[in-house]
């Protein structure tokens, strides 16, 4: 077991199950636009600058179709130069490690773009067997 932060006066804990990913199971890919769709609530710690291995909430959980192992894309939408119109911009990839019936815990496990906040679009692009 392992302390990070202490609690303070009005905090909670609640007991989170260790994730394992089982043995020689892998996520599969999501066709198309087909995968569960949700946003970013927010990082667990937030910061300024989005790192590898900090964790965030999803909007989704075990009765949105999340299940633990599932490979979300975190990505916001800028409209810098009008004329172009609206971007797509990858921010990040984030393992479910958590979940509740409409909310889930993610671990950034690649990042390209470190300006992660509350609102950015999440979509499943790799899914666990069922």
């Amino acid at each position: 077991m392992a302390e990070y932060l202490s609690i303070d006066g009005g905090q909670y804990v609640i007991k989170a199950e260790s994730y394992r990913s089982p043995r020689g199971v892998r996520p599969v890919p999501v066709s198309g636009d087909s995968g569960v769709q949700g946003e970013v609530i927010d990082l667990r710690t937030p910061h300024e600058v989005a790192n590898d291995q900090d964790e965030l909430f999803i909007n989704r959980g075990s009765e949105d179709g999340v299940h633990l192992g599932d490979v979300f894309q975190v990505s916001k939408t800028s409209s810098v130069l009008s004329e172009v119109g609206s971007v797509v911009q990858k921010q990040a990839q984030v393992l479910i490690v958590y979940l509740r019936p409409h909310t889930s815990t993610g671990l950034i496990v690649q990042i390209e773009r470190s300006d992660i906040r509350p609102g950015a679009i999440v979509r499943q692009v790799r899914r666990m067997p069922s």
